[in-house]
């Protein structure tokens, strides 16, 4: 199973690096390190982050009534907030999604 994410992770890192260098970025990709890639343009200095979303059960009735079941999250349990945080010495934080 680590083997298939790992490719869906690289595959995804590997379309946003080429998204990025189509609209001017110059992309390093770090191969393995956090963040995934670094990309350079006009001054700015931005991470590029691939995350896996996973499906989740809600725990709480009344919102799973309201709002389904199942919500989309991040694996490691984290958010894009704290992410940014992990990186505030980056001017942005680009994000990169696989499922």
């Amino acid at each position: 199973m680590q083997k298939v994410n790992k490719e869906k992770h690289q595959a995804a890192l590997e379309e946003k690096i080429r998204e990025l260098e189509l609209a001017g970025w110059r992309v390093v990709n770090l191969h393995g390190k956090s963040p995934d890639a670094i990309a350079v343009k006009d001054d700015r200095i931005v991470a590029v982050e691939i995350l896996k979303k996973i499906k989740t059960e809600r725990k709480n009735p009344e919102l799973a009534k309201k709002k389904g079941k199942f919500k989309w999250t991040f694996a490691g349990g984290f958010t894009l907030t704290s992410k940014r945080s992990n990186y505030d010495m980056f001017d942005d934080v680009i994000f990169g999604f696989y499922k």
